[in-house]
């Protein structure tokens, strides 16, 4: 699973909107939605802001699957 569907996954998982993380984060909605269905590139510092604004550690997202 790539990161942007993990990203996307959490999100959903967790109940959070993804216009709250593009508002916190200082981005378009439709960027952010762009990103997370894969028709942009995550970027690291993409990734570093939704982990900062989320409280979390980015290697969460580069753990493998157990698929």
């Amino acid at each position: 699973m790539t990161i942007n569907k993990k990203v996307k996954q959490y999100l959903e998982k967790k109940g959070i909107k993804q216009t709250t993380v593009a508002k916190a984060i200082r981005m378009k909605p439709v960027t952010l939605n762009a990103i997370l269905n894969g028709r942009a590139e995550m970027r690291v510092d993409t990734l570093v802001k939704i982990c900062s604004f989320l409280e979390i550690d980015t290697g969460i997202f580069f753990q493998v699957d157990s698929n």
